[in-house]
Formats: C-alpha cells, structure tokens, sequence
C-alpha cells in the first residue's frame, strides 16, 4: 500500500501538472507487462510472480540483468519499447506497433490520457481521473510534502 501511495497516486499527477505548467505536448503511459525477470524478482531473490515493479520497463530495455530473456513475447516488447523510444526522439510524438493512437495529456483536466502498456499487442489508450487510487489517498488527510519548500542551497 506505501507504494501505491508513493508511486501510483503521485506519478499520476505528475503528467497532469507537466502538461499544464510546460505547455508542451505529454505523453503518460503505464507498464502492466509481466516479463520473465522482473525488478520484483531481484528484490526478494526469487522468481515468485509479485506483479509488475517499478522500472521493469527500463530493466527490460537496457537489458540491466545478468540474465537476458528468452521468450519471444519479451523481445517483442523489447522491440516495442525501443520503437517508441525511437519515434518520440525524432518526432516528437511516441508511437508503438499494434497500439492506438497515442493521445497527449490535456492540460487542465483532472482526467489523466495515458497508454497501457500490457503486452506487445496488448496496448490502450485509456483515460482515468482516479490513477493510482487518487480519491482514497488524498482522503487520508495528511500531507508528507508539507515541509518540502523545493530549494536547494548547497550550489
């Protein structure tokens, strides 16, 4: 549940408030794809199935294990990912093999657009203005950000 509150609800505003304060066009996606060897894995030192972890799409794409993967479907992926990196850095606009179209973050909604990445043909757009569970965290009341004043005096 820490997690969720630390990563799922937050990350989800994140894209939201980009979009609205840079005024540049935001793509937001969400990794759901179960690979052969998650971040999870490393972690407890064992190959149970704990769900997706944070950064398996990364450790997917840098090939960051000492154990490199075998099954197709992972490599699709693989190659799914390294086309959207590839058509985002040259145009500007992220796109990847059998996925709709990829719809930009509006500015000033409280609906978060993202792409849910779930397989290497199963990708969709969806919309949610509760990413992350963001209702029942914000409910709680409490606000670990309030002493963060965001300067830095060390420089």
């Amino acid at each position: 549940a820490l997690g969720d509150r630390l990563l799922k609800s937050d990350v989800g505003k994140m894209p939201l408030i980009h979009a609205s304060r840079s005024r540049q066009p935001t793509y937001f996606y969400r990794f759901s794809y179960k690979w052969q060897y998650s971040f999870s894995n490393i972690l407890a030192r064992n190959y149970e199935s704990y769900g997706v972890s944070h950064a398996d799409d990364v450790i997917l794409v840098l090939k960051f294990l000492p154990k490199e993967t075998t099954r197709a479907e992972d490599l699709q992926m693989r190659a799914a990912l390294l086309d959207m990196i590839y058509s985002y850095a040259t145009t500007g606009v992220p796109k990847l093999p059998n996925a709709p179209k990829w719809l930009k973050v509006k500015p000033d909604q409280t609906e978060l657009s993202y792409m849910e990445i779930a397989g290497p043909r199963d990708m969709t757009m969806k919309s949610s203005a509760d990413f992350g569970n963001k209702t029942f965290w914000s409910s709680l009341g409490f606000n670990e950000n309030e002493n963060y004043n965001g300067i830095y005096d060390e420089f």
